[in-house]
């Protein structure tokens, strides 16, 4: 008798595990899945619209990443999920290693990978300093649309993890973005253990089958959702103000230096699409100047893109009002340089 329950229930076990691998079969060749979700938790597609790029995946961790392995036109990302060349995770003795952490600007958008600042920057260590016996490694964390409480989640999930000598952070102009009615503390607010969301990561967002149920439960949240609030700022200036001081605690504890750049902005590039976002950005960048004058924290301000008049930036250095063209990027590369050296904070001296 006890045999025959052992029985039954394996057989049970069977038939439910075989429907369920039927099921996903089937969503993974129908499309299913790709065709109804874009999106992880409360539809992060609402945020911001660099979701749409073929590039770019879900993360349970960060909401989203770039998608390793990707390989396109002139957008090549990583088997770490990087838009860079391959880095060992394990630093070695004789390398010394920046990391650059920001949005879309940091990662390069519309600029080859070579002519990104900070490719730029690590062939100028090389060129300048390279016969002194150290390896300069210059990484790019930077990832589209990303706010500064996502900068920060990616040094405290992934960053540390690369053992970085100095710490650069580009980040502000996607803070102000106001599409959605959850701030990004919100959407990102999750009581689940870490490990929990990690493998939520590996497992469940690979499932086509939990992709689709999520989106159909997701539907009818989303329904009363939109008759919520009105849309706040992504980060509040309160918030980005905290994310700062957590970053720099975080490098603080590991003892490892944190140059903040000040994003810049260029209206004479072309109209900021929205006029209060553009008001939000300036008032962001005032108080981000404050703050670090306050704190004593290295700020670059890319003085070097300003124009004739010396008080707004030039559009030569600009593809659009915040993204730096390859001219920029060479500015931000030189300036960096110039403040490294002149601290004495890269290699021997």
């Amino acid at each position: 008798m006890r045999r025959e329950n052992i029985y039954k229930a394996l057989v049970c076990t069977s038939a439910v595990i075989g429907f369920f691998l039927l099921v996903e079969m089937f969503c993974r060749m129908s499309g299913l899945s790709g065709f109804v979700d874009a999106d992880y938790k409360f539809y992060i597609n609402k945020i911001d619209n660099d979701l749409e790029l073929d590039f770019i995946m879900e993360d349970a961790l960060l909401m989203w990443r770039l998608r390793p392995g990707y390989r396109g036109d002139y957008i090549k990302i990583n088997s770490m999920g990087l838009r860079d060349k391959e880095y060992s995770l394990k630093k070695g003795k004789d390398v010394f290693r920046i990391l650059c952490l920001g949005d879309s600007s940091t990662f390069g958008m519309w600029v080859p990978q070579s002519h990104t600042y900070h490719a730029m920057l690590e062939d100028k260590l090389y060129d300048e300093r390279g016969s002194r016996g150290l390896k300069y490694e210059v990484i790019n964390m930077g990832v589209p649309g990303y706010s500064s409480l996502q900068a920060l989640n990616c040094f405290r999930y992934r960053g540390f993890k690369y053992d970085p000598d100095i710490v650069v952070l580009y980040i502000g102009i996607n803070d102000t973005a106001r599409r959605f009615h959850l701030s990004d503390k919100d959407v990102m607010a999750d009581d689940k253990p870490i490990i929990y969301r990690k493998i939520s990561n590996s497992l469940s967002m690979h499932s086509s089958f939990y992709r689709v149920m999520r989106k159909i439960i997701l539907s009818f949240i989303d329904k009363d959702d939109n008759k919520k609030d009105a849309p706040v700022n992504r980060v509040s200036l309160h918030d980005l103000l905290d994310n700062i001081s957590a970053l720099n605690a975080l490098c603080g504890k590991r003892k490892i230096p944190l140059i903040l750049v000040l994003p810049p902005i260029c209206e004479n590039k072309g109209p900021v699409r929205d006029l209060m976002r553009a008001r939000n950005i300036y008032l962001y960048r005032e108080k981000i100047k404050e703050f670090c004058q306050d704190k004593e924290m290295p700020l670059m301000l890319l003085e070097g893109m300003l124009g004739k008049d010396s008080e707004s930036f030039s559009p030569s250095f600009f593809v659009d009002p915040v993204h730096p063209n390859r001219k920029g990027h060479a500015v931000i590369m030189r300036e960096l340089y110039e403040y490294l050296t002149d601290n004495k904070l890269v290699g021997d001296y």
